[in-house]
């Protein structure tokens, strides 16, 4: 499958990076995070609470919740390009 693709391509990556990022909350990438950490990198993962899975969420270093705060909701912008069409 493609999320085990990017598994093992990202264990197979971890030497170039000095810290790992994980934006899911997929449980799959437990075994990236835990190659990272045995290579003492510093390990975050970005999700969505409702679907990070608690295996993964305990075993990054650290944790962030995507909620409102970070979600950009592009209807609430009027391009330009609109306003021109509408001219």
């Amino acid at each position: 499958s493609w999320t085990n693709h990017m598994v093992w391509e990202s264990i197979k990556m971890l030497p170039n990076y000095q810290k790992l990022v994980i934006v899911s909350g997929n449980g799959a990438f437990c075994s990236v995070v835990e190659a990272a950490k045995a290579s003492n990198k510093p390990t975050k993962v970005v999700s969505f609470d409702g679907t990070l899975q608690a295996e993964l969420s305990n075993l990054a270093g650290s944790v962030v919740l995507l909620d409102k705060t970070y979600i950009f909701d592009s209807t609430l912008v009027k391009s330009k390009y609109t306003e021109e069409i509408n001219d």
